[in-house]
């Protein structure tokens, strides 16, 4: 068992001896050590104890700033939710002794940090410190209000509450010393929706004309740094927060409904820059969405959300031409919204929005299993579904046995949120997906074909990459019929 040692800052920064269980893919989450906010704790990493987990508990929306320093060895620092999703990682990769975040917002819950190596043939001790920074502030829309960036504040967070669906305008600008100022637009679990630095005049940051259905929100106001190479802005700034909606009626909202197998025309020019469409999906469904310019000079962009307002997926000219579309999505029952908007502002004219849905019946898949099948014209993806336990690696393969398949797949959360997608990553032009220590749930696989004109029979396999490593390599080749790849 790994010595360490636990220092509590208070007033006379007291150190207490602990015992630090090494963190290890077999162990999973359950051998974490509990770490507090305003705690140093001392470890040390070396080739029996490649890394730490230490598990912190929050119980409100707190700013956490947090280090990892060692004076052997390159460190890197990783920050995950509670499942196991990586949520930060050291942007220095591991270079010089490990500098502190600037800070970031994180909603109640659990989180694990893990702090790691960056060359394996390094030792030594290492100090990790996490620390609470400033609390939220309330922003209205219309307001305007003033704050500072600096050394001892470097972000705010303001929290939003928006009580229809509405075209947010957002607008951050500098107004003393040399603060160069950012913003980030993150929904009520904290997921990232738009981030903009120089969209404004100078360097002043602007979110513009961005859609948001009825929730919290929150706006962080950051400053621009570079600290690889010591450079650190400061100075006051003024946020204002604006919305656009077409009808201040009670309950009006901006969205016209489009449902499956419709298409609706509409016109985008300066009086009129986008439309938003709200689709309800009853049961898990392939979407195709195409957006087609219709007259004049048009540049269509087609984006697809999700109800919290999460963006799915973004296509520009994924369509003849100039048209946009978005094909063989994968969606859950729910509520969808569809953005048509312009690529080119200089651009307008009339278009034709069209939303076809396939419903697809997912066939439950097994980990260790083998699922032979075939893609063709006549059945272009299968859907698979799969329920994993804590602390599973998964290990995907998606092979070719016949004909020209080049096939596609992809990996999506129990949400339909798009985790990982692959098309060649395996041998020759077979698909192969590797996910460490995924959070335990379900989770929908797609079996694609890359390009459409090709076809065949395939073989998808799907094990615990963990659990599996004491399999013997003769069993593992007749499992996997390696002979006739």
């Amino acid at each position: 068992m790994l010595q360490v040692k636990r220092v509590v800052l208070i007033s006379l920064m007291l150190v207490s001896s602990i015992l630090a269980p090494a963190y290890s893919q077999e162990a999973g989450t359950d051998r974490a050590l509990p770490i507090e906010l305003g705690e140093t704790i001392q470890g040390r990493l070396d080739d029996q104890n490649t890394s730490d987990l230490y598990l912190l508990d929050v119980r409100t929306m707190t700013n956490l700033d947090f280090s990892v320093s060692s004076g052997a060895f390159h460190t890197i620092l990783q920050l995950y939710s509670s499942e196991m999703e990586l949520l930060v990682r050291d942007p220095f990769g591991g270079g010089g002794s490990g500098p502190p975040f600037d800070g970031i917002w994180i909603p109640a819950g659990s989180y694990y940090f893990e702090v790691k190596r960056e060359k394996e043939n390094s030792e030594g001790t290492y100090e990790l410190t996490v620390q609470e920074l400033n609390r939220v502030k309330q922003i209205e829309l219309g307001d305007t209000i003033r704050g500072r960036l600096d050394g001892q504040n470097p972000m705010d967070l303001y929290s939003l509450e928006v009580r229809t669906e509405t075209s947010l305008n957002i607008s951050l600008m500098r107004r003393s010393g040399n603060l160069d100022p950012r913003i980030r637009l993150l929904n009520s679990n904290m997921v990232l929706l738009e981030t903009d630095d120089d969209g404004g005049e100078g360097r002043n940051s602007l979110i513009d004309d961005r859609w948001v259905a009825a929730g919290r929100y929150y706006i962080e106001v950051l400053r621009y740094t570079n600290i690889s190479v010591g450079v650190y802005t400061s100075g006051d700034y003024e946020i204002v927060v604006q919305a656009q909606t077409p009808s201040q009626e009670a309950g009006a909202g901006i969205s016209q409904r489009i449902e499956l197998g419709e298409t609706i025309q509409g016109r985008l020019d300066d009086q009129n820059p986008m439309d938003l469409y709200s689709l309800e999906v009853g049961t898990v469904t392939s979407l195709n969405i195409s957006l087609m310019r219709r007259s004049d000079e048009l540049d269509p962009l087609l984006r697809l959300y999700r109800s919290d307002m999460v963006l799915l997926e973004t296509d520009d000219d994924g369509g003849e031409g100039r048209n946009s579309l978005i094909e063989d999505r994968g969606v859950l029952a729910g509520t969808y919204y569809i953005e048509v908007n312009r690529f080119d502002d200089g651009t307008s004219g009339s278009y034709s929005l069209t939303v076809l849905g396939e419903v697809e019946r997912p066939q439950r898949i097994e980990l260790g299993d083998t699922i032979q099948g075939r893609l063709d014209d006549q059945n272009p993806m299968d859907l698979y579904s799969l329920e994993v336990g804590t602390g599973t690696s998964l290990n995907i393969s998606l092979m070719r046995r016949s004909d020209d398949l080049d096939p596609l797949l992809r990996l999506y959360s129990s949400n339909m949120v798009l985790l990982e997608t692959d098309d060649d990553g395996g041998e020759e032009l077979n698909s192969l997906i590797e996910v460490r220590m995924v959070p335990a749930g379900t989770y929908y696989i797609w079996a694609h074909r890359y390009d459409d004109s090709t076809s065949g029979s395939y073989s998808l396999v799907v094990f615990d990459q963990i659990a599996d490593t004491d399999i013997e390599e003769s069993d593992f080749d007749i499992s996997l019929d390696l002979e006739n790849l």
